[in-house]
């Protein structure tokens, strides 16, 4: 890295605000088939494997009024429309601008997790 770049950043990522929760990980992101290879590689599982993996997500405004959910550097979903719409007017609201990050858990192995 030149002395430019750690003079003024350039490269660096960017420190991200970091929303804290109750720990019930009760919101959903809409999880498209064309991201599933991503969260196998994330999690370490395949989609029929019971598995409950924690880690760290960044919630990312998008143009479109959508909210991405990346992971590692790669998105895997995004907030369902109504949660979006509530995520984007709270940030506003509280003068926070551009991705946020907040623990997440990534939950696989539909058929059997709860019994169904």
């Amino acid at each position: 890295m030149g002395l430019v770049s750690k003079l003024f950043g350039f490269g660096a990522r960017k420190r991200l605000i970091s929303l804290q929760g109750n720990g019930e990980f009760a919101v959903e992101a809409d999880c498209e088939a064309n991201h599933q290879p991503s969260l196998e590689k994330i999690a370490g599982h395949t989609p029929d494997e019971v598995c409950e993996v924690p880690c760290h997500a960044e919630l990312v405004p998008e143009p479109n009024g959508r909210v991405s959910v990346r992971i590692r550097d790669q998105t895997v979903g995004c907030l369902k429309e109504q949660m979006a719409v509530d995520y984007l007017d709270r940030a506003t609201s509280l003068g926070l601008q551009g991705p946020a990050c907040c623990d997440a858990m990534i939950v696989g192995g539909w058929a059997g997790h709860d019994g169904e």
